[in-house]
């Protein structure tokens, strides 16, 4: 196992921090905490909780919540990784100075007219904006 992802709750935030000392494995914490904490990663990050963080840019306020997010990994020097949206997170990661994983489900495939690749183990961040452009024809068989 190289991590274990987990979603956690200001309720049991010391606990996890304890675990967190006490594994070999490295705890990851995703972007639910978003959810559960009111400031973020911030407070997961000072007690310790986990070794490196997820955040989800679709869910932690597009950019300008992911470099909130970066600054806070920055400043606490842990590693950040990307959870899910892998065409917008190569980018994103690109301006993270604590980069570390990108996280590719590749479940955009089936409706971009370039979906992500990976070379060598690296995906470039390509065109302009998040550099997505739509299968038109593979979009309308999903419209409802």
């Amino acid at each position: 196992m190289s991590s274990e992802e987990t979603n956690i709750s200001k309720a049991n935030l010391t606990i996890r921090s304890v675990t967190a000392r006490a594994v070999d494995a490295p705890i990851c914490d995703i972007d639910s905490i978003r959810r559960e904490l009111p400031c973020g990663f911030a407070e997961a990050i000072a007690a310790g909780a986990s070794d490196f963080i997820m955040p989800d840019l679709m869910k932690v306020g597009g950019v300008t919540g992911w470099l909130r997010v970066a600054g806070q990994a920055e400043a606490a020097s842990i590693p950040m990784s990307s959870h899910l949206f892998a065409e917008a997170s190569a980018h994103m990661l690109a301006v993270t100075p604590t980069a570390h994983w990108l996280e590719v489900l590749d479940l955009g495939r089936a409706i971009l007219a370039e979906p992500v690749q990976i070379v060598d183990g690296t995906v470039t961040a390509r065109g302009p904006g998040l550099g997505l452009s739509w299968d038109e024809a593979a979009v309308a068989k999903y419209l409802v």
